[in-house]
This record gives C-alpha cells, sequence and structure tokens, in this order.
C-alpha cells in the first residue's frame, strides 16, 4: 500500500493523497478535478490544471474603402433673342443661332456642374482580426519561496515536480481572459500525519485464529472426555441393581 501523505492549506487540511485548492479555472467546471496532488512516498508535487480556453484565431469584419468620384463640369452656351428670352445651348452653335424659327443671339459661356461626384470613404475596420493562440495561459510555481517554473498551457496542463517534507508551494495562473493572476493552489507538505502504511490496522484478538475475528459469545459446556467414563460407569451399575431387587419383592408379595 503506497504511503502518501499530506497538505496543510490556507484554511484546509487535507490527508492521504491530498489535493487543496483555494480558487477555480477562470472558465472550469465546478467537476474539474482540483489542482494539486502529492505524493511522500515519492516526494512530488503533481500539478494538473484543466477547462482553461485557448484563443480561436478570427478574421477582421471591415467595411471596405470606397472610391471617390469626381465632380463633373459641361460647358454651355447662353443665348438671347430680341424678347430677352434665354436658350442653354450644350453645344457651341456660332455668336447667332436660329432655333424654334427664332433667331438667336449668345450672350455668354458658362461651366455648369452636372454631377457633383462623391467623397472617398476610407476602410473602417469594425472588429479586428485575431490570431490564434494554442497556449495562453501561464502558470508559475514556487516551492520553497523559490520559483522554479513558468509554463505557458492551453486547456490543460500537468507536470510533476520534486518537493521535500515540510516544503511550502504556491501554484499561481494566469489566463488570458482574467483581469488578474490568481493562486488556485498553495499549502505545505506536511508527511508526519500522512494516512495508512504497509502494516494492517487493528490487532488480531487472542485465541480467536483471526486478525480480524471477535470473541465467542457461546457459553463451553461440561467436558465429556474419557476421564468421566468412570464415574457413569458405576451409577449405571447401581441402576442395575436396583431394578433387579426392586422385581424380586414384588413377586414374594404374590406369592
Amino acid at each position: 500500500m503506497k504511503r502518501t501523505g499530506s497538505v496543510l492549506a490556507v484554511a484546509a487540511l487535507g490527508l492521504g493523497l491530498t489535493v487543496v485548492g483555494v480558487a477555480a479555472p477562470a472558465n472550469a467546471e465546478e467537476t474539474e478535478p482540483t489542482p494539486v496532488v502529492v505524493d511522500c512516498e515519492a516526494g512530488t508535487l503533481t500539478v494538473t490544471l484543466s477547462g482553461y480556453s485557448v484563443v480561436e484565431g478570427q478574421d477582421a469584419v471591415v467595411i471596405p474603402a470606397v472610391e471617390g468620384t469626381p465632380e463633373v463640369v459641361e460647358r454651355v452656351y447662353i443665348y438671347k433673342n430680341l424678347r430677352g428670352q434665354t436658350h442653354v445651348s450644350h453645344k457651341n452653335a456660332g455668336r447667332v443661332l436660329i432655333y424654334d424659327f427664332k433667331l438667336w443671339f449668345r450672350v455668354g459661356v458658362s461651366d455648369v456642374v452636372v454631377d457633383e461626384g462623391t467623397t472617398p470613404v476610407d476602410e473602417q475596420v469594425i472588429t479586428p482580426a485575431v490570431e490564434a493562440d494554442a497556449t495562453p495561459n501561464t502558470v508559475a510555481v514556487e516551492i520553497a519561496g523559490t520559483p522554479v517554473v513558468t509554463d505557458v498551457f492551453g486547456e490543460t496542463y500537468e507536470h510533476v515536480f520534486k518537493i521535500a517534507d515540510g516544503t511550502d508551494f504556491v501554484v499561481t495562473v494566469d489566463a488570458f481572459d482574467s483581469e488578474e493572476p490568481e493562486v488556485v493552489a498553495e499549502g505545505t507538505l506536511d508527511c508526519s500525519i500522512a494516512g495508512g502504511d504497509d502494516e494492517p490496522t487493528g490487532s488480531p484478538l487472542a485465541g480467536t485464529g483471526s486478525t480480524s475475528g471477535t470473541a465467542s459469545t457461546g457459553t463451553k459446556l461440561a467436558s465429556t472426555g474419557p476421564e468421566t467414563a468412570p464415574l457413569i460407569g458405576g451409577a449405571a451399575a447401581l441402576l442395575a441393581l436396583g431394578g433387579i431387587a426392586f422385581g424380586a419383592s414384588r413377586r414374594r408379595a404374590r406369592a
């Protein structure tokens, strides 16, 4: 039977293969395995983490840029007749124009905006792209006040560390989706209160022939061995003689 140790935690004491956790993963279920197991016989501290998130890759969401269009300007020619009426021509008909059976005289030239165009629009990023990260979380382990490892991990993590009896340890996790790092386990290994050893528990009862038996509740009968045979034989002889004497006296009485 393996001898297992215990861990003294901040507010709890565990025995045997002891697990001490003071905080759960940021998004781990309540049924997730506890983060620390110690083994006094092997002198090890096993850190097991699960239920953490990773960063999934994501394309950016954008509104594409729109190119502007230029303003459109058209040159027109302005004519008037003798009655003062105005006529606008898109062609240069010369200084005098005959139109609608009337005589028109050119009085001016003008550039007219027929299409104001559009203003260009730059690309707009609605949601920036996210690069995938399979190991966005960080775990740091201190033993006896000394940092022994700082590892990155994804959804799960497991590592075995050597640890001596009476040594303090702290396990801290910085999950990428948490606001700040948190201590998931801390304590002191104390093998002096380890539960269980290689010897059976309890003591055998005297005279029962079993390490787990119980004393008999019955009553011991008087011995009927060979040492009582002479007494039984003498009593039987006396009873036989008495029977013979009684039979003879009855025969005399009848005579």
